[in-house]
């Protein structure tokens, strides 16, 4: 994935939908090292931090919710023909859903 893909990406489907984040958390994939992606989140204003190198540990919330979030999709494509009406839905469940730890949802 090249560098511009990934500010388009989070251009168009994070930032148009919940604004600017304040700190953009990264692990230490080539495209993200790119002086593109650097300028990108200076010009955004963003806090940029990366995970340490080969400890995936360190980026243990995100592990978690990629594992549910491929839960949900392998569970809605079962029961549909296409991703891509699926997926606004998957994550509308998942932020409307309760976080246990907090006791409120993310929505």
């Amino acid at each position: 994935m090249k560098a511009e893909t990934c500010v388009h990406a989070i251009l168009q489907q994070w930032i148009a939908r919940f604004g600017v984040p304040e700190i953009v958390s990264t692990d230490r994939g080539s495209q993200l090292e790119f002086e593109l992606f650097q300028s990108f989140t200076r010009f955004l204003g963003s806090e940029r931090i990366q995970t340490t190198s080969y400890h995936p540990a360190s980026n243990g919330m995100l592990g978690r919710f990629h594992r549910q979030l491929t839960d949900a999709i392998r569970y809605h494509f079962l029961a549909t023909t296409g991703l891509t009406g699926v997926l606004p839905l998957v994550l509308l469940g998942i932020c409307a859903s309760l976080k246990e730890d907090l006791g409120v949802s993310s929505a």
